[in-house]
Protein backbone atom coordinates (compact mmCIF):
# COMPACT_ATOMS: atom_id res chain seq x y z
CA UNK A 1 0.00 0.00 0.00
CA UNK A 2 1.11 3.57 -0.63
CA UNK A 3 -0.26 4.89 2.66
CA UNK A 4 1.01 4.60 6.23
CA UNK A 5 -1.12 5.37 9.29
CA UNK A 6 0.17 7.23 12.36
CA UNK A 7 -1.00 8.46 15.73
CA UNK A 8 -0.03 12.13 15.76
CA UNK A 9 -0.45 14.81 18.38
CA UNK A 10 1.29 16.33 21.36
CA UNK A 11 2.99 12.99 21.94
CA UNK A 12 4.77 13.26 18.56
CA UNK A 13 4.95 17.06 18.09
CA UNK A 14 2.26 16.54 15.41
CA UNK A 15 4.83 14.74 13.23
CA UNK A 16 4.68 11.16 11.86
CA UNK A 17 7.24 9.51 14.16
CA UNK A 18 8.37 5.91 13.67
CA UNK A 19 7.31 4.92 17.21
CA UNK A 20 3.75 6.15 16.47
CA UNK A 21 3.30 4.22 13.21
CA UNK A 22 0.27 1.97 13.13
CA UNK A 23 0.14 -1.46 11.51
CA UNK A 24 -2.92 -3.13 10.03
CA UNK A 25 -4.19 -6.23 11.86
CA UNK A 26 -6.18 -8.29 9.34
CA UNK A 27 -7.74 -10.43 12.09
CA UNK A 28 -9.30 -7.38 13.74
CA UNK A 29 -9.73 -5.39 10.51
CA UNK A 30 -8.14 -2.43 12.29
CA UNK A 31 -4.95 -0.44 12.61
CA UNK A 32 -3.04 -0.83 15.88
CA UNK A 33 -0.08 0.75 17.66
CA UNK A 34 1.60 0.18 21.01
CA UNK A 35 3.04 3.46 22.26
CA UNK A 36 4.65 3.96 25.67
CA UNK A 37 3.34 7.15 27.29
CA UNK A 38 3.62 8.79 30.67
CA UNK A 39 0.39 9.07 32.62
CA UNK A 40 -1.47 12.19 31.57
CA UNK A 41 -3.74 13.82 29.03
CA UNK A 42 -2.85 13.81 25.32
CA UNK A 43 -4.42 15.46 22.27
CA UNK A 44 -4.06 13.18 19.27
CA UNK A 45 -5.51 12.23 15.90
CA UNK A 46 -5.12 9.38 13.44
CA UNK A 47 -3.47 10.53 10.22
CA UNK A 48 -2.47 9.00 6.91
CA UNK A 49 0.79 9.79 5.17
CA UNK A 50 0.68 9.08 1.45
CA UNK A 51 3.84 8.03 -0.37
CA UNK A 52 3.27 10.62 -3.12
CA UNK A 53 3.17 13.45 -0.49
CA UNK A 54 5.17 12.33 2.56
CA UNK A 55 5.29 15.80 4.14
CA UNK A 56 1.51 16.14 4.52
CA UNK A 57 -0.68 14.60 7.21
CA UNK A 58 -4.11 13.58 5.90
CA UNK A 59 -6.83 13.29 8.56
CA UNK A 60 -9.77 13.38 6.12
CA UNK A 61 -9.74 9.57 5.82
CA UNK A 62 -9.99 9.04 9.58
CA UNK A 63 -11.72 12.16 10.90
CA UNK A 64 -13.92 13.01 7.92
CA UNK A 65 -14.30 16.26 6.05
CA UNK A 66 -17.19 18.41 7.19
CA UNK A 67 -16.44 21.71 5.47
CA UNK A 68 -20.05 21.99 4.23
CA UNK A 69 -21.57 21.44 7.68
CA UNK A 70 -24.09 24.09 8.71
CA UNK A 71 -23.31 25.43 12.18
CA UNK A 72 -25.59 27.75 14.13
CA UNK A 73 -23.99 30.47 16.26
CA UNK A 74 -25.53 32.80 18.82
CA UNK A 75 -23.69 35.86 20.12
CA UNK A 76 -24.87 37.32 23.42
CA UNK A 77 -23.52 40.69 24.61
CA UNK A 78 -23.81 41.51 28.30
CA UNK A 79 -23.17 44.74 30.17
CA UNK A 80 -22.67 45.21 33.91
CA UNK A 81 -23.01 48.80 35.10
CA UNK A 82 -20.47 49.92 37.67
CA UNK A 83 -21.61 48.97 41.18
CA UNK A 84 -24.32 46.54 40.00
CA UNK A 85 -24.44 42.88 41.03
CA UNK A 86 -25.95 41.48 37.85
CA UNK A 87 -25.40 41.56 34.10
CA UNK A 88 -27.84 42.93 31.54
CA UNK A 89 -28.32 41.39 28.12
CA UNK A 90 -27.95 44.29 25.69
CA UNK A 91 -27.71 42.51 22.33
CA UNK A 92 -28.25 39.09 20.77
CA UNK A 93 -27.59 37.82 17.26
CA UNK A 94 -27.90 34.36 15.71
CA UNK A 95 -26.51 33.34 12.36
CA UNK A 96 -25.63 30.31 10.26
CA UNK A 97 -22.11 29.45 9.12
CA UNK A 98 -23.43 28.79 5.61
CA UNK A 99 -24.96 32.27 5.55
CA UNK A 100 -21.61 33.73 6.71
CA UNK A 101 -19.72 32.16 3.76
CA UNK A 102 -21.79 33.92 1.12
Amino acid sequence: ENTEMYVVGQLSDWQPRANCRMTYNPERHAYEAAILLKQGYYNYAFAAVHQNNPDALDTSETEGDYYETDNEYTILVYYRPFGERSDRLVAARSFSSLMARR
